[in-house]
């Protein structure tokens, strides 16, 4: 069983809670560009799990966020989702990790 994905909004920062899978994240891909105005921060860190859906959707946030106006980083970014994201070869442009 997989568990739900939460966000909520505070200030430019986004937090993600629960699963980041392709069967979870609908609803924030439609609020996307809701979510992503003038946005800073996507906090990550309460993330139990990520496939490659999920991944897709991280650099998507970014993209709209840069778009809008904000330049977003990525937060509390665990092990699984670095690893990911090197054996895609993802740029810090379009995957910016906090230093």
């Amino acid at each position: 069983m997989n568990a739900a994905l939460n966000w909520r909004r505070e200030q430019d920062t986004l937090y993600l809670q629960g699963a980041l899978e392709s069967n979870t994240l609908l609803p924030l891909w439609e609020q996307r560009r809701a979510v992503t105005d003038k946005l800073s921060i996507i906090n990550i860190k309460a993330i139990t799990r990520v496939d490659t859906a999920g991944l897709a959707l991280l650099i998507q946030l970014v993209a709209d966020a840069h778009r809008q106006g904000g330049q977003a980083v990525l937060t509390g970014v665990g092990h699984s989702v670095k690893t990911l994201a090197q054996l895609y070869n993802l740029p810090h442009a379009i995957f910016p990790l906090e230093n």
